[in-house]
């Protein structure tokens, strides 16, 4: 999110990347796994959080594949991230999940340079909604989804600006399933 000076972030509009457009049987996701350790220790030597080396090594393998098909855009992709309001003290304060609009900076070469942007993104957005209200945090996040979701269902997706060009979580999924 950006603003510079603590206010409303100002909204993203995602570029137009071939990730943009209706969902279909052909589309496909990939996982990685990365190390904590090294994860940690990148984040430690660059003072940023594991959660931005995730990032930013997903924005890599993103810029990677883009440039290698001639279709990386000029303005860096926006990443659609989850993130936690759990109050400082723990104690519970309703919804304590949100989302944030990241900036994966795709649009810089330098990977040390794109790690460093993309944790100044991550913490003003996180900063911005920690301010918010439980109830104006589950608005916030279905305000900044609802389009692409929307696009999604009236299958005009690739013909509209969405706000996000990806969902990048690093947020473990359940470890048993939740159907047979």
């Amino acid at each position: 999110m950006r603003s510079g000076d603590g206010a409303v972030p100002k909204p993203f509009s995602a570029p137009a990347t071939p990730f943009n457009g209706r969902v279909s049987a052909r589309r496909s996701y990939a996982t990685a796994s990365i190390s904590l350790a090294e994860a940690r220790e990148v984040g430690r030597r660059c003072g940023c959080t594991v959660n931005d080396v995730v990032l930013a090594t997903c924005a890599g393998a993103l810029r990677h594949y883009l440039e290698d098909r001639g279709a990386l855009p000029d303005r860096p992709l926006v990443g659609f991230v989850p993130v936690s309001t759990h109050a400082p003290d723990g104690e519970p304060s309703g919804n304590q999940v949100t989302n944030i609009l990241c900036d994966l900076a795709t649009d810089e070469s330098d990977p040390t340079q794109r790690l460093l942007r993309i944790a100044r993104s991550a913490a003003e957005g996180k900063r911005f909604v920690r301010q918010l209200s439980p109830d104006a945090n589950l608005a916030f996040a279905l305000g900044i989804s609802s389009p692409a979701v929307v696009a999604q269902m009236l299958g005009v997706a690739d013909r509209l600006p969405l706000p996000f060009n990806v969902v990048v979580s690093n947020v473990r999924g359940p470890s048993d399933p939740l159907f047979h």
